[in-house]
């Protein structure tokens, strides 16, 4: 009797289910839309949710006709079934997020759901939104603020964002703002924490210096930040074990206006316009200025330093012209560094500076002007002008203060020979005789002395040929020197080849330096062919590619061909003694 009942229950309940299932399927499918917000900015996202309620599964949908002012990010399906009043009902969800392609009232059209329509529906997007610059019921906010609201044009402008938080919250790292004709700079971040009203928070504070280059109005605009407060414990799903999703929440910064204004009228016209609290100019000597030498390089290190302006805005720093020394302007270093006052940029100029002549060369003063923005007036920077003693060369000192081999010999001859005159004249009559018989013997000794001096001239002259044909083999080898130098286009070895050329071709004049070997040439061009090898070796900028040596050796090959050695060589007797 008892398993009959049970027969009679489980068929009642089968029966059951299959009237509902009956009934359900039975009732028209409904369709509804709807969207989360009915105002979004333009870079933000709105929520298009379509729900079906009704039927065994959820139909296909078509959101080609949203592609026309949305980009569609994201789209997720969910369903869910019940039993109300012992019937079976189904939902099918469809949350589709889109992101608007432009301002305006934009329209999202009906949208085919399996056989059905949805209602069209419309969402207003912004340019900017409204600022939120604190989290509905979390202790979250931010706050911008600029060091001045009015700042001439190419000045520095400090901005500064900080974020404020006490709770445990991720935050998504803020995009940098996009500006229109103003260059950005991060000046740096720091995070510390600050007590508001008894509680602790934390804080980060990033910071811009921001270079307007035009008059007007710069705005800058808001700037979004994204914070996701992770869930807790007991409130997380199972498909958020970790809480990375979380509470979502957007802040806004205000936006910020700042004047921008013109060059003053009483700058001077054509100069670098500088506008800083401060312009420092200094100059470093590689060797005392009192202590330079003809022929000698030396370096100056001009460095340029200005708060609130960017390296590229310093000009070139350039000594003027001055007779007596060669200036060799290098590639210039420039960097920006940051600080909690913003940018300081920095230049950094190197001159090869090298003295021709000896004596006092003077050096002009350098004076650039900038715009003092606290006093409001024009300044100068300024390297006053300097008096340099220059030395001459230390060869060329020993030269002139030696007297010739062989000169005072011949002075000392030439007094004897008067006095001897002088004897005779003051001799007495009646020894003329005498006097005749002893100058006899005199020209006799002389005969025998001028017969041995040839053959001593004779053998000096094969010396000196030998001596010549050595000088000559050495200055062979010093031009070979030269030529592999010129050929390799290497202008340190050239340079170093050329002189050692030159103190072999002649050395008679016994020249110390590159200087002193273009003052022998004057008007052969050599002087223009070893500025540019100079131009090379002491501008920083310059590469040893850039040279090439065919010219230099092309032109000492015409120096030798020119003057040969019988040319240049002196006379060692008169023409008479020969």
């Amino acid at each position: 009797m008892v398993k009959l009942s049970m027969n009679n229950l489980c068929l009642l309940v089968v029966s059951w289910l299959l009237v509902a299932v009956w009934a359900t399927a039975g009732h028209a499918a409904e369709v509804t839309v709807g969207l989360d917000r009915s105002q979004i900015a333009l870079d933000e996202t709105v929520t298009l949710s379509i729900a079906r309620e009704g039927g065994n599964a959820f139909p296909s949908v078509d959101l080609r006709p949203l592609e026309k002012d949305f980009w569609i990010r994201s789209r997720n399906k969910s369903s869910s079934s019940f039993i109300v009043n012992g019937s079976l009902s189904s939902t099918f969800n469809l949350d589709v997020i889109l992101a608007p392609k432009r301002a305006g009232s934009l329209s999202i059209p009906p949208l085919l759901v399996g056989t059905d329509k949805t209602r069209p529906l419309k969402v207003k997007v912004v340019t900017h939104a409204q600022p939120k610059t604190n989290a509905v019921g979390a202790p979250i906010f931010i706050e911008t603020e600029v060091d001045s609201n009015s700042v001439f044009v190419q000045a520095q402008v400090l901005f500064t964002l900080r974020i404020f938080w006490a709770v445990d919250a991720n935050i998504t790292e803020p995009a940098d703002p996009v500006l229109v004709n103003a260059p950005l700079e991060r000046a740096g971040d720091a995070t510390y924490t600050k007590d508001i009203d008894g509680r602790t928070h934390r804080v980060f504070e990033r910071k811009y210096a921001i270079f307007p280059q035009q008059s007007g109005i710069l705005e800058i605009p808001q700037i979004i930040i994204q914070v996701t407060i992770p869930t807790r414990p007991r409130q997380r799903s199972i498909y958020d074990m970790f809480g990375n999703r979380g509470k979502q929440i957007k802040l806004r910064s205000e936006a910020t206006r700042v004047t921008v204004r013109e060059i003053p009228a009483a700058y001077p016209a054509g100069a670098t316009w500088l506008p800083t609290a401060a312009l420092e100019l200094n100059e470093e000597w590689s060797v005392s200025p009192e202590e330079l030498q003809v022929g000698e390089s030396v370096t100056i290190n001009i460095g340029l330093k200005g708060g609130g302006l960017l390296g590229t805005q310093l000009p070139p720093v350039e000594l003027p012209d001055a007779a007596g020394v060669k200036l060799y302007q290098g590639k210039a270093e420039v960097e920006n560094v940051t600080s909690d006052a913003g940018i300081t940029g920095i230049r950094q100029e190197s001159i090869a500076l090298i003295p021709t002549r000896a004596g006092t060369v003077e050096l002009p003063a350098v004076r650039i002007p900038w715009w003092n923005k606290g006093r409001n007036r024009i300044e100068y920077a300024e390297i006053p002008a300097r008096s340099l003693k220059i030395k001459a060369a230390e060869s060329a000192e020993t030269a002139g203060s030696e007297i010739p081999p062989g000169a005072g010999q011949l002075l000392h001859t030439e007094s004897e020979v008067v006095e001897s005159v002088s004897n005779i004249s003051s001799r007495q009559v009646n020894l003329l005789i005498g006097l005749c018989f002893i100058l006899s013997l005199i020209w006799l000794a002389t005969l025998f002395m001028l017969v041995r001096t040839r053959r001593q001239l004779s053998a000096l002259k094969v010396g000196e040929e030998q001596e010549e044909a050595a000088r000559k083999t050495t200055e062979r080898a010093a031009f070979k020197k030269l030529g592999r130098a010129c050929r390799a286009n290497d202008p340190g070895r050239a340079r170093a080849a050329l002189l050692a050329w030159g103190q072999a071709f002649r050395p008679e004049t016994g020249i110390m330096t590159g200087v002193e070997l273009i003052n022998l040439y004057p008007d052969s061009g050599l002087a223009a062919l070893v500025g540019e090898i100079d131009n090379i070796l002491y501008n920083q900028g310059g590469t040893d590619g850039e040279w090439q040596g065919r010219r230099l050796l092309e032109k000492v090959a015409g120096i030798r061909k020119n003057e040969s050695g019988s040319n240049r060589k002196e006379p060692a007797l008169n023409p008479l003694y020969k």
